[in-house]
């Protein structure tokens, strides 16, 4: 019988082998120039959008935030106040779900830090600093999935994160436009 593990891996690295060699076949040096940001005027990540509604758009961000803050405070509330019921089963080991929705709310309220932060620093280099502790999240949630819900089983998992993060950040500092936000959308 196959481990659904290693398919679902070989089929991401080919999915991943793919978009690599979309970028070996794009003419890259036909993307318009990018806008300064509004607050800070440092470089962007997008060209000038036509008829763009800048008021609609803060709008939608904050009311989004907001839809991702209140409930990541109130699950992690209920993490903290209550014994869970769940468990996840892998290997015959029950691990409690706790940590896991812990993780759930802070991603939720990273995730909702981080679009406020879009407001001010806009699509760029600037935002990526920050919005690499977002994709962070997302990265140690898959991991404790992959796991079976038990962080206690890698005891590794700080130096990666911390791997992660230091390789994403410098990446994406030191490529130029538009390869560094080619590689911060593809990595997160």
């Amino acid at each position: 019988m196959i481990n659904y593990r290693y398919f679902v891996s070989f089929v991401f690295l080919v999915l991943l082998g793919g978009v690599l060699f979309s970028f070996s076949i794009a003419n890259l040096s036909k993307f318009p120039s990018p806008v300064n940001a509004t607050l800070t005027n440092f470089p962007t990540w997008h060209p000038e959008i036509q008829n763009f509604n800048l008021q609609i758009w803060y709008s939608i961000i904050v009311f989004t935030s907001f839809l991702q803050i209140v409930p990541g405070i109130l699950m992690l509330i209920w993490t903290l106040k209550y014994e869970t019921l769940n468990v996840f089963i892998f290997n015959n080991e029950k691990t409690p779900t706790t940590t896991f929705n812990k993780l759930l709310a802070g991603y939720s309220i990273m995730t909702g830090i981080i679009a406020v932060t879009l407001i001010i620093f806009d699509l760029g280099k600037l935002f990526a600093s920050l919005a690499i502790m977002h994709n962070y999240f997302e990265v140690i949630i898959m991991i404790l999935l992959h796991q079976g819900g038990n962080l206690a089983t890698n005891n590794n998992i700080l130096q990666y994160s911390i791997i992660y993060i230091l390789i994403v950040a410098v990446a994406t500092i030191l490529l130029q436009w538009p390869y560094d936000a080619f590689f911060f959308k593809a990595q997160g």
